[in-house]
């Protein structure tokens, strides 16, 4: 009795019938937070630079919020980017107290770890990840390059929120995600 989209994604149908196992919220200590969630490889094409810079510019305008940053960073990738490189710019932009860095988050919290966040951010340059294909899944609102392809149905939704690839319009973007009411 559904209208259905196809998406480019590959997860089971189980997705959106998932309910929480374990509570990362609690775990954290974020209970009250406003949780943004990121989750790549640390590769320079996923920008996961661009996401601390944004959510640096967010706290100066949404104190108390929290940013998870799951994901490594592997050898074997020409375009990796060291995780404490990232750590460093946290500490540089005056963040690090409010960014977890998750590390590798294994399959079984995976779905937990979206359910966490109150918005997820993607910044990747490509034009498709399966990352924010599973956030809308999981019912959460996603802050995504405007360089990412919109599949058709799912721009009308009020779940996703494009935004320039700027430090600026990601943190209006995601501003204006975590304000928005969580469509049905």
């Amino acid at each position: 009795g559904r209208d259905s989209v196809a998406l480019k994604g590959a997860f089971p149908e189980s997705i959106f019938k998932h309910r929480v196992q374990s509570d990362i919220r609690e775990r954290l200590g974020l209970s009250g937070k406003r949780v943004i969630y990121t989750l790549s490889r640390f590769a320079s094409h996923k920008r996961v630079d661009l996401c601390l810079r944004a959510f640096a510019k967010l706290r100066a305008r949404l104190p108390g919020a929290v940013l998870l940053v799951g994901g490594k960073s592997y050898s074997q990738d020409g375009f990796r980017v060291p995780e404490d490189g990232l750590r460093r710019l946290a500490a540089e932009l005056g963040i690090e107290k409010d960014v977890r860095f998750l590390g590798f988050v294994p399959e079984r919290d995976l779905w937990d770890t979206y359910l966490a966040c109150d918005a997820f951010v993607h910044m990747d340059r490509a034009n498709f990840d399966l990352a924010p294909y599973e956030a809308l899944a999981l019912g959460r609102k996603v802050v995504w390059s405007r360089e990412m392809e919109v599949d058709e149905g799912l721009d009308g939704g009020g779940r996703i929120f494009p935004a320039l690839p700027t430090p600026e319009d990601t943190a209006r973007a995601l501003l204006e995600a975590l304000l928005a009411p969580a469509p049905p």
